[in-house]
């Protein structure tokens, strides 16, 4: 799984605005006390499924975007529009197959002083039938 981890940050750093936006971008977690905005992206589930045409990986990854509250929430939504315009239907290829990414759920919400944006993409990985 960490192939795909791999291509999700580098889609990240290849589009200057999201990352302009989102400097602080974290696989898993974010270290404590660390500053906001800030973003984590998270494997949420991972299965396979045989098709016809072969194999086809099924990875659900979570991408999570914290804001303080006291901020407007046309921030946090403005940087999860970057992050949709970067992931939406984004292919990202590794040694010699291919991702498809569907955003499959958004959601915006305050908890605490917090605004959080969860964003879910399932990303297929195809494999030619052996």
């Amino acid at each position: 799984m960490t192939d795909i981890l791999t291509q999700v940050r580098a889609l990240h750093d290849a589009n200057a605005a999201l990352k302009a936006a989102l400097p602080r971008f974290y696989a898993g977690e974010a270290p404590q006390n660390t500053a906001m905005p800030y973003g984590v992206y998270t494997i949420v589930s991972n299965a396979p499924i045989k098709t016809l045409g072969g194999i086809l990986e099924n990875v659900r990854i979570q991408f999570t975007i914290f804001q303080k509250g006291t901020k407007p929430i046309s921030n946090i939504t403005g940087i999860a529009d970057l992050l949709k315009t970067a992931y939406d239907h984004g292919i990202t290829t590794t040694t010699g197959h291919v991702w498809w990414a569907h955003r499959v759920m958004d959601m915006v919400f305050k908890v605490e002083n917090e605004w959080e944006v969860v964003i879910d993409y399932r990303f297929e990985k195809h494999y030619e039938k052996s």
